[in-house]
């Protein structure tokens, strides 16, 4: 494995551990790293293929561990496999970035498919931090960060919990789940669900081809809009809230099931109207599918 530390005054590598287990054709070697965050305001990790999981935490530094899971019989496979991983630790201004990649070309793993590489990376770091993470083919999980929060994956889910900065999560085909306490948040898939249990949020969401579903226990604190080209929205507030409501079904209607009072122009697949008197702008639109609004 080849790594690249640039910037090493930031670094403060406290202990790193190489541990090897196999199990039914998965060789699996492990590194572990504490890594000192002088400086940094946002820490950006990129993987090339797998999953990430960072956790908010009230520690000063940053705890890296990365599960390196070789498709390989044998010993000496995985270790000429490992030779092809390259892992970057650098300063880029006030931005610590880590890059792990298997540098394989295109035609290299079509050849090969039964073997190759997955990581699985877990990062702990102060929650106060800014974090970005993008995968291009596995999960990502965020939980505990108080600043902006930027993921993306081409090909997995996303799921949060309790950021309370700004969010930005896109997925090209998976779900997005998030839930708790989080800023005005920007969620887009072209392939999965949206779910969204949120204390009171300003939400934009939108996806090509799947349901939304959105609790908001406490209210919105801004706009939100919740589309979907191919699925249905439901959306649910608490009792007697007050809130701007336009809802737009084309095809399978609208459904309002909340007990608050409507003023506007109300139809059975548009609704254009204030709720209890009018409030923060609650916009959901489907073009093939039903929206329901509902009480908690």
């Amino acid at each position: 494995m080849k790594t690249a530390y640039l910037s090493k005054s930031i670094l403060s590598l406290l202990a790193t551990t190489l541990l090897v287990t196999t199990a039914s054709s998965k060789i699996v070697r492990e590194v572990d790293e504490t890594i000192d965050l002088d400086g940094i305001e946002t820490v950006d990790i990129q993987i090339s293929g797998g999953n990430i999981t960072i956790a908010g935490s009230d520690r000063s530094d940053l705890q890296f561990n990365l599960d390196m899971v070789f498709k390989s019989d044998s010993e000496s496979e995985a270790e000429e496999m490992e030779k092809d991983v390259t892992r970057v630790v650098k300063k880029q201004g006030d931005t610590l970035v880590i890059k792990v990649e298997y540098d394989r070309s295109f035609w290299e793993s079509a050849v090969s498919r039964h073997r190759g590489v997955h990581f699985d990376a877990s990062l702990e770091l102060p929650s106060e931090l800014a974090a970005n993470a993008h995968t291009n083919g596995g999960n990502v999980d965020v939980s505990n960060q108080n600043n902006k929060v930027k993921v993306s994956t081409n090909g997995g889910n996303i799921r949060i919990n309790d950021t309370k900065g700004e969010l930005n999560a896109h997925t090209n085909g998976g779900n997005i789940v998030v839930s708790g306490q989080f800023g005005p948040a920007d969620l887009r898939t072209n392939g999965g669900n949206i779910s969204i249990l949120a204390t009171n949020a300003s939400i934009d969401a939108h996806t090509n081809g799947g349901n939304i579903d959105a609790v908001f226990s406490d209210g919105l604190t801004d706009r939100s809009k919740l589309t979907t080209n191919r699925g249905n929205i439901t959306a649910s507030l608490p009792q007697d809230y007050a809130f701007d409501l336009k809802a737009v079904s084309p095809t399978d209607g609208v459904r309002y099931n909340y007990d608050g009072a409507l003023k506007g122009e109300i139809k059975n697949k548009k609704i254009d109207a204030a709720v209890n008197g009018g409030g923060p702008l609650l916009s959901l639109k489907t073009y093939g599918g039903q929206i329901e609004i509902t009480n908690l």
